[in-house]
């Protein structure tokens, strides 16, 4: 995580990352490729209605998908969306660094988030 002033917590028991009220914090994941490919972006998150509407990009090596957080039917309803996909062909195998960034926050909070991942696409 990085950026200042109030971050976001983790739930433990329900396995969730919270109270992400600061659109100024970032999350950075270092992941290993273990081959090039295209993978196909979904992030499972819950969203109070009315707090919906943050606009956020994950990048992952140059690429980067911009989306809008959907409402949920609160703040623990989690729900898997797929934002797209990302074209790592032309990464050599290794650490990657993926980064998620809230771009505006219209709501109470930028979303509580439980996962992001990247599938390899056929």
């Amino acid at each position: 995580m990085t950026g200042e002033g109030p971050r976001p917590s983790y739930n433990a028991s329900q396995d969730f990352l919270g109270s992400w009220t600061n659109e100024k914090v970032r999350l950075r994941w270092r992941a290993l490729l273990a081959r090039p490919g295209v993978f196909e972006v979904q992030i499972t998150l819950a969203c109070q209605p009315g707090s919906e509407g943050s606009r956020y990009a994950i990048s992952a090596a140059g690429q980067e998908l911009v989306a809008e957080v959907a409402r949920t039917k609160g703040w623990e309803d989690f729900r898997t969306f797929t934002l797209g996909s990302v074209n790592l062909t032309a990464v050599t195998p290794g650490e990657v660094e993926i980064t998620l960034k809230p771009l505006a926050k219209p709501g109470a909070a930028v979303m509580n988030l439980r996962s992001m991942v990247l599938l390899p696409k056929p």
